[in-house]
């Protein structure tokens, strides 16, 4: 099911060379890219810029209503124009390795759908479906929950995201995301809203935000361009995330790095507060910081029975990456821990991982 085109300010995008993801003909190529080649963007001023990326909410000619990544022209204006055009290589390389990861796990529940990928006045652009919903952040924060979450409600998201990992790593073995936070795992509330999917522990989970994944498919490196010059968030990232560096190429293709940031979001949701608090401290190195450092200790146990979950999130959350638990390791563990909190539940949620 769509959106449809809500009334406000718009103006007329017209999209070139695109490309659609799937095996069609040329009639189909040319067909689907018909559907998405001039677009209406939904109120400007409402789109939101991230690293390197704007995100714009965008409608077809139906009211159908999309997201549109295209790169931020602001970064980089201090530079040489060599460095610029260095920049702007960079960025297009990578949003088109965006483009290829995502469309290479279309149709797993859990991944936003992709449809095309082009060009917008000389820039590149990608369209893909627009999420409806709410970033664990905001659940966190209390402004659209302001109760408790239980250690029931962040085994059973935990186990949601682990599944997603997997069935995209079936279809994609070099798959991590690597940027896992509470703002790009939500809550979709297409069919059920938050309060519901908390009732019931029957989340419907999505992960968002794939600028940062590296996969099977990635374009290899030509021209000197740097492909892997991605980061995490400081806040959830592991330190091999967070400095460039050649030792580190192999570590950060490892599933282990989505281990780590995952096992950070569920410590946020536990104790409320994320598990270095780099906001706060603001050490001169975050990388350096988490490698010296433990993170905060889980003191207070919100009951007994929650020890054998915030002993498995602080074992995700070590510094050396051979010493966290595989990706299945960590999804065996909380699907365990699931279904000893909730059987009934706990066999909903792996059906939905087998439809």
């Amino acid at each position: 099911m769509t959106q449809r085109l809500l009334h406000g300010p718009a103006s007329v995008i017209r999209l070139d060379h695109l490309r659609v993801p799937g095996q069609l003909d040329a009639m189909e190529q040319s067909d689907a890219a018909r559907r998405v080649q001039t677009l209406l963007s939904i109120d400007p001023r409402g789109s939101k810029a991230g690293g390197t990326g704007v995100i714009t909410k965008v409608a077809n000619c139906v009211g159908e209503v999309m997201c549109l990544k295209s790169l931020r022209t602001d970064h980089g204006l201090h530079e040489s124009a060599q460095e610029r055009k260095h920049f702007f290589e960079v960025r297009t390389v990578a949003l088109e390795n965006e483009y290829r990861c995502q469309t290479s796990l279309l149709d797993i529940p859990g991944v936003p759908q992709t449809y095309a990928f082009g060009y917008f006045e000389g820039g590149p652009v990608m369209l893909m479906e627009w999420v409806r919903g709410v970033p664990l952040h905001e659940l966190v924060s209390g402004s659209i929950y302001a109760g408790s979450l239980s250690s029931q409600t962040c085994a059973f998201i935990g186990a949601s995201v682990t599944g997603i990992l997997l069935a995209a790593r079936q279809r994609n073995p070099g798959f991590v995301h690597r940027d896992l936070s509470g703002l790009n795992i939500m809550l979709r509330t297409r069919r059920a809203n938050v309060l519901s999917q908390l009732a019931t522990y029957d989340f419907d989970v999505i992960l968002i935000d794939f600028g940062s994944a590296t996969s099977s498919f990635d374009l290899s490196p030509r021209n000197g361009i740097v492909l892997d010059a991605r980061y995490a968030t400081p806040e959830y990232g592991p330190p091999e995330m967070l400095v460039p560096s050649e030792e580190a190429v192999t570590l950060r293709r490892s599933e282990r790095i989505d281990v780590y940031e995952l096992c950070g979001v569920l410590y946020e949701m536990y104790t409320r507060h994320t598990p270095y608090q780099i906001g706060e401290t603001r050490p001169d190195s975050v990388a350096e910081h988490k490698m010296k450092h433990r993170p905060f200790q889980i003191h207070e146990l919100k009951k007994n029975a929650d020890r054998r979950l915030v002993e498995l999130i602080m074992q995700g959350l070590v510094p050396h990456q051979d010493q966290r638990p595989s990706l299945q390791e960590l999804d065996d563990a909380l699907v365990d821990i699931c279904r000893s909190f909730d059987k009934d539940a706990t066999q909903r949620m792996l059906k939905r991982r087998e439809a």
